[in-house]
């Protein structure tokens, strides 16, 4: 038989080992926890790391197929009389106004439209019928890809040869210098492109009524002189549902300046910003125009977006962020081709 003072002992040796022990679980539950949130974690970044990955690949073919044509473009322009014939009937072609020189319907082949800031003389009209031999090849790049609204060469006399027909002198006016006009030939002139790289542009207003664009330009070199630039048109609604069509997930892609290039209908209500498509022309625009500010999220009013755009830039951790009053985690991988950033709002 026990006296006080043993039992007293054994009840305090007995009390102390069950509150070490309840210690010990709560420890062991939230190690498990925490780990389980790390886990998740590196899983959600594997999987966007995975996603930007493939997306680079996809810009990566496109390169090397613009690039491609690049090598016979600087080939027919660098031996004119070899290619002068030409591949169609002259026939297609007409005059508008006495200035513009035009192919005035669809016949199933590229577009020609040069705006007469350099007459049509014999010289260019030779050269226009020397470049209709990119025609057949414009035609199967844009059919195989399925993912651009246009492939095509414009010149320093503004001569613009292109597929598909897009009625072009419905859009522009005559005598437009097309050098200073559009931004997929002055982005890749030796002012702004002195290494003559091959490089993606925008999101930037269309002059042809496709909306919000993005392109891969390339500019043509015969010797030291700038003949020509190449684009391939992706409009930001066709990069949105080739690369951002899981409607599970909250996806956007961001260019190098921070501006909204592409996102899926989730992350457009959750920034408060719908992603650049479509847009309703009241008048001709025939210059391609800059994305307004309201896409530049470094400048957005709100001041969570504006620290998301300068996160994304600076890290490649991911982070996270109060959005409508809702945690989310902000998982982000670098597309090294184009200079973009595919960014996730993961909902905590």
């Amino acid at each position: 038989m026990l006296d006080d003072q043993g039992g007293h002992n054994l009840l305090c040796e007995h009390f102390p080992m069950k509150r070490l022990g309840f210690k010990v679980i709560l420890c062991i539950v939230t190690v498990f926890l925490l780990l389980n949130c790390a886990e998740d974690t590196s899983n959600d970044v594997a999987v966007v790391t995975a996603d930007a990955q493939r997306i680079n690949h996809r810009l990566k073919e496109i390169r090397g197929t613009i690039e491609r044509l690049k090598i016979k473009a600087i080939d027919v322009l660098h031996h004119v009389e070899k290619y002068q014939d030409g591949l169609y009937d002259s026939k297609r072609y007409a005059f508008f106004k006495d200035t513009v020189f035009y192919t005035p319907e669809n016949d199933g082949f590229c577009e020609v439209w040069a705006s007469g800031i350099v007459p049509v003389d014999e010289v260019l009209f030779s050269k226009i019928k020397a470049l209709e031999n990119l025609c057949t090849d414009m035609d199967r790049i844009y059919h195989e890809n399925n993912i651009f609204s246009a492939v095509y060469l414009n010149t320093k006399s503004s001569v613009v040869v292109a597929f598909p027909y897009a009625s072009t002198n419905t859009y522009l006016k005559p005598e437009l210098d097309t050098r200073q006009a559009w931004v997929t030939y002055w982005a890749a002139d030796a002012d702004h492109n002195p290494d003559r790289k091959t490089l993606w542009v925008g999101p930037y207003l269309d002059a042809l009524g496709y909306g919000y664009m993005v392109s891969i330009i390339t500019p043509v070199y015969r010797g030291d002189r700038m003949e020509a630039a190449i684009g391939f048109d992706i409009t930001c609604e066709s990069l949105r549902d080739l690369f951002l069509a899981d409607t599970r997930r909250n996806l956007m892609l961001i260019n190098e300046k921070g501006y909204l290039t592409a996102a899926n209908a989730g992350c457009s209500k959750l920034i408060g910003i719908e992603g650049p498509g479509s847009h309703d022309y009241l008048e001709k625009a025939s210059e391609n125009r800059p994305a307004p500010e309201k896409f530049n999220l470094h400048i957005n009013s709100n001041r969570i977006i504006r620290e998301l755009a300068a996160k994304v830039a600076a890290t490649t951790a991911p982070f996270d962020l109060v959005l409508g009053g809702r945690p989310y985690k902000v998982i982000h991988a670098g597309i090294e081709d184009a200079g973009w950033y595919l960014v996730e709002l993961k909902g905590s």
